[in-house]
């Protein structure tokens, strides 16, 4: 249905972008979202059908482990063709290697499992069988 953008957020400081997607994010926003469990906040969230409301992502982050998690679901590097995605790219690896990059949300291990095996639905499908 549509992305809603945590646009304040360290990782879009060179990333063109508002709280909603626009031009720049069209060649993401068909890309697989992942359930997240209750409680864990997204930067770029996935809007549900609003029959369901289920809790999707795109991209977050976490600390899981006592180690740091950054995660996205759409597939930049099959998307390079694109300039957005290139630029997305570079401000994700920027961010990465930043002092910013210090995610406050803690995800269990079992969970992180959980979000990498079953939890990647297609964005067009907003029901699960």
């Amino acid at each position: 249905m549509g992305q809603l953008i945590d646009c304040k957020h360290p990782l879009f400081y060179d990333f063109p972008t508002e709280f909603h997607t626009n031009w720049q994010w069209w060649a993401m926003a068909t890309r697989r979202a992942v359930l997240l469990p209750k409680g864990v906040d997204a930067i770029v969230a996935e809007l549900d059908s609003y029959q369901t409301l289920r809790p999707m992502a795109q991209i977050f982050e976490c600390r899981c482990g006592g180690g740091k998690l950054f995660f996205s679901s759409l597939g930049l590097k099959d998307l390079l063709q694109y300039p957005e995605c290139k630029a997305l790219l570079a401000c994700i690896y920027r961010y990465l290697d930043s002092q910013e990059f210090h995610p406050v949300q803690e995800v269990a291990p079992d969970e992180v499992h959980k979000i990498m095996n079953c939890g990647t639905l297609p964005v067009s499908s907003p029901h699960v069988s």
